[in-house]
């Protein structure tokens, strides 16, 4: 599942081509002998290539490729993809002045990995004081049969260049950051960005249930905590959206299958959940002034396939106004700054998904979900758990000790289920829409 959504940043980054450096861990050799090139050198292993004129000028031609996106030309973009770790991910590479289309100049990949840094240092991007750059770079032992995966991992993604794209094969959170293509005439200065954003859906397992916690969990939880579960994808399908009011509305009373959909109470703010669900969060130690909300926003209809459009819904977090310096934020909210920055930005105006691993580290005071063990990610162990409680009691009008699906449109975002049919959980998903066209 790859969530697009394509939009403008009012910011610029600026900085001079003097001193721009990338950091590269591996440096690549490339010789007469090298047969494969999943990825375009570095500067300095690209600099000590020993190889011909001609197979230069092959392998240049080859990355050469870039498309002309005009919106950027003035103003920085940013694209948020959205991907549940194990999906493969398609980035292309785009360029900010036509002429660099044309220019043959090879096109390599670079991105910065701390998204808080690229979000609040992006007006210094490709200077000292700018965020960290990398160029992306596949683990050593990816490329090396005789070098091995370290263990415990949640293992390393696969990236290749094709046809003026980026593929990562395995995406997961080590995949997340912020995106870009370059070449020697692009270096100094960018203004198209990729910001990638892994889901990974909370797990609530039933009190009852938590002595069996490593089984369910693939021995990523130890206890009762919360945890966001890195592997979704191998258990758990999208939900159909089946409202059924939507259903009469969309064809009528004659269609009988409608009467198969099921009811959604009509709450406020979730009165008509094809358009959208949205409800104010409750958290005890949150002031009342800083108001959090959710909501369930669906993404534009996608092309007409076989006389079907399909969309997909997913929950957002995202603050109802602006934090302000007078606003008292006591250590455990101060990631709420992280997220009114990204509010900021026309890309994140609407929040960011409240099962993004970025949010998550925020909740763990981990600069990245490098395990799916919270006991591994330092800082907070407690910080995720403790807010996805509060999400839950604010949904669940009369929460009990037993797990239940939401009756109203945030059943879409979370869901009760027998996991292995046999222990009850209470799961985070999305939604899937189809209508006739």
């Amino acid at each position: 599942m790859n969530y697009i959504i394509l939009t403008n940043v009012l910011i610029f980054l600026i900085s001079s081509a003097k001193g721009v450096h990338y950091t590269a861990e591996i440096e690549k050799s490339v010789s007469e002998s090298t047969t494969v090139l999943n990825l375009f050198p570095d500067e300095k292993s690209w600099k000590s290539a020993t190889i011909t004129s001609e197979k230069q000028i092959y392998i240049e031609s080859h990355f050469s490729k870039a498309s002309y996106d005009r919106d950027c030309e003035h103003e920085t973009k940013l694209i948020p993809v959205y991907y549940y770790p194990g999906e493969t991910i398609r980035i292309e590479c785009f360029v900010c002045n036509i002429a660099l289309s044309f220019n043959g100049s090879p096109k390599g990949w670079a991105k910065v990995r701390n998204i808080d840094d690229f979000m609040e240092k992006g007006e210094k991007f490709g200077s000292n004081d700018g965020p960290d750059i990398e160029v992306v770079q596949n683990a050593e032992f990816l490329e090396d049969e005789k070098v091995f995966a370290p263990n415990g991992t949640l293992g390393e993604p696969y990236y290749y260049q094709e046809n003026g794209f980026l593929v990562i094969e395995n995406a997961n959170a080590l995949s997340q950051g912020s995106y870009f293509c370059y070449d020697e005439d692009s270096i100094a200065s960018q203004r198209h960005f990729h910001i990638l954003l892994p889901l990974v859906p909370v797990v609530h397992v039933a009190r009852d249930y938590i002595k069996d916690i490593e089984e369910i969990s693939g021995g990523c939880s130890d206890s009762a905590r919360s945890y966001p579960d890195h592997f979704w994808l191998l258990n758990n399908t999208a939900e159909p959206f089946d409202d059924q009011d939507t259903c009469f509305n969309r064809y009528g009373f004659d269609d009988w299958s409608c009467y198969d959909n099921r009811k959604s109470i009509r709450t406020p703010g979730c009165e008509n959940p094809a358009s959208q669900c949205k409800s104010q969060l409750s958290f005890p130690t949150l002031p009342s002034e800083i108001p959090i909300s959710m909501s369930l926003r669906w993404e534009p209809w996608k092309d007409c396939e076989q006389r079907t459009q399909t969309r997909e819904g997913h929950c957002f977090i995202t603050l109802d106004r602006e934090i302000l310096g007078s606003d008292a934020l006591t250590d455990r909210w101060k990631w709420l700054e992280k997220l009114n920055r990204m509010n900021n930005h026309i890309a994140f105006r609407e929040g960011i998904p409240i099962f993004s691993a970025l949010l998550a580290s925020w909740l763990y005071k981990a600069e990245q979900l490098d395990s799916c063990r919270d006991m591994e990610l330092g800082g907070n162990i407690d910080g995720y758990d403790d807010f996805f409680k509060n999400v839950f009691s604010s949904i669940f009008s009369n929460m009990t000790v037993e797990l239940e699906t939401p009756q109203n449109a945030f059943k879409y975002c979370f869901k009760f289920e027998k996991t292995f049919g046999k222990y009850n959980s209470l799961l985070g998903t999305h939604a899937i829409d189809q209508q006739a066209c």
